[in-house]
């Protein structure tokens, strides 16, 4: 890609579709003369039922080709670039609890998996020395680190006990004695099962922790008393504290003792290191395979579709992107301009869809308008079939009788010149790039043009609808006779009209 890249920055390409490689230097090679400065791809890059668009999108608010300056083009389905804007945000700041919840309401299993997943990666990010000591909240926090996961060096190996000093050795050694009788509260939650969603048990344990930070160490009837100003259940109180004691809850690990003089149960908070994290959990940290990181971010990619299909549909359904190169006029003297048709009131009735991008004028630094006015008549000639025998009678944007220089007119070069005149053959049957306009597009999705989803014609009206939007799924052929729910309406009106009148006359 950095090499297409490149050869496009440099030729300035007008417009070309890179999904076949031949192909695309085709088109490539065949519209260099016209001063070309687009490049659009379709994005339909996929591996083990992982949709890359869906992935990067969620994960770095745009997809993979966005690194190189690719922006949305045309959404497939009616979908416009708000619309993704607003898909893509929903799914990222999905919070992972909610996804949690509303996968296996959605599923009704696996989720339970999913969550143990969640949990797990919570707690290796918290104590990842690459990492700030920060937890996963939402969708995109936790795809963002799976991908830095996948992606990172194997260099955890220089961090293993073997390289590392007596002193340190014996150091982390013992950290590790004292962190295998704790637990994450993450992963405890979760795996208590009880009447309480995982979410509130930590919610409680965040509040009894604040508490204790506060106040200090307190006796369990303390720290009840306490946490009951913030939450009213104390069955879920007494169930949290029961199974908080020698638990990690953010950074900060909470003690259960029993005073040898009173006989209670005292609960205090002891700081875990960030340097000692780091160390302990280096050693997990090896363990995490790339194989096992595909996985997962599969498995969060499925959760995501299920729990908001909508939104998922909505970033699936956008793959044509697009990228315009600026005009270089740092190279030479010369002037380059943008030229735009503006087709009179009689003309626009006759048109169906939009023309295509503005064409790029070059003239000489001492060309006159005239000369200006020529090249423009030129373009348009060339680019399109309907302008043979297109004359310029007009010219916005710029000043000046004929012969005077285009630098004197107040056009400045990047500025846009838009022309009108006469010739142009609306009979002609290629119009546009897109090739005949014997067709119409009206899906009840918005779609008012191909968009290379697949469509079916109706038989009455004649116009393209797609499949997937009437209700044929892609593996089913379509019917040798189909009428849209306009013309089938208005059949069976008329249908009832008859009948309505043979019951009227008898």
């Amino acid at each position: 890609m950095d090499v297409w890249d490149r050869l496009c920055t440099s030729l300035h390409v007008r417009y070309s579709h890179p999904l076949i490689l031949h192909y695309a230097f085709y088109r490539l090679t065949k519209t260099l003369c016209f001063g070309c400065r687009e490049v659009t791809v379709t994005d339909t890059s996929r591996k083990k039922s992982v949709d890359f668009r869906l992935l990067h999108s969620v994960a770095h608010g745009g997809p993979w080709f966005a690194r190189w300056g690719y922006v949305l083009r045309l959404g497939s389905f009616g979908v416009t670039k708000e619309v993704y804007a607003r898909a893509v945000d929903e799914l990222a700041s999905l919070p992972l609890d909610t996804l949690v919840a509303e996968a296996n309401k959605a599923e009704g299993n696996g989720s339970y998996d999913l969550g143990r997943i969640i949990a797990g990666y919570r707690r290796l990010r918290w104590s990842d020395p690459w990492e700030s000591f920060t937890r996963l909240a939402n969708v995109r926090d936790l795809l963002s680190y799976l991908l830095c996961l996948k992606h990172r060096p194997n260099t955890l190996q220089s961090t293993t006990p073997a390289s590392r000093s007596r002193q340190q050795k014996k150091r982390v050694s013992s950290f590790v004695e004292k962190r295998k009788r704790c637990r994450d509260f993450d992963i405890v939650a979760e795996e208590l099962g009880s009447r309480w969603p995982a979410r509130r048990l930590r919610t409680a344990a965040q509040v009894i922790v604040d508490a204790l930070l506060e106040k200090g160490g307190m006796t369990r009837q303390e720290v009840r008393d306490v946490a009951r100003l913030t939450i009213g259940d104390t069955g879920l109180l007494d169930f949290v504290l029961k199974w908080l004691g020698n638990c990690v809850v953010g950074r900060h690990v909470v003690r259960r003792t029993s005073n040898p003089i009173t006989r209670v149960l005292e609960f205090s908070l002891e700081e875990v290191g960030a340097g000692e994290a780091g160390s302990t959990e280096a050693l997990e940290m090896v363990e995490v395979e790339s194989t096992q990181t595909e996985r997962d971010v599969r498995m969060i990619c499925d959760a995501i579709v299920a729990a908001r299909p909508d939104a998922a549909r909505a970033v699936l359904d956008c793959k044509h992107w697009v990228k315009t190169f600026g005009l270089v006029d740092d190279k030479d003297d010369r002037l380059r301009f943008f030229c735009v048709w503006a087709p009179s009131e009689e003309e626009k009735k006759e048109l169906t869809r939009p023309m295509g991008p503005p064409e790029v004028l070059v003239v000489e630094a001492l060309a006159s308008v005239g000369d200006l006015r020529k090249e423009a008549e030129r373009a348009m000639r060339e680019t399109y079939c309907m302008m043979e025998s297109f004359k310029v009678k007009r010219m916005e944007g710029v000043e000046g009788e004929e012969w005077d220089p285009v630098m004197l007119g107040g056009a400045e070069s990047g500025s846009v010149v838009v022309v009108s005149g006469e010739g142009a053959d609306l009979d002609c049957d290629l119009r546009y790039e897109g090739g005949m306009d014997t067709w119409a597009v009206g899906c009840a999705c918005g779609a008012q043009d191909d968009d290379g989803e697949r469509m079916v014609e109706c038989d009455g009206c004649e116009v393209w609808h797609h499949t997937r939007c009437i209700g044929i799924s892609d593996g089913l052929p379509v019917p040798p006779l189909f009428l849209c729910s306009r013309c089938s309406s208005s059949i069976l009106g008329a249908a009832a009209s008859v009948e309505t009148g043979r019951d009227l006359a008898w």
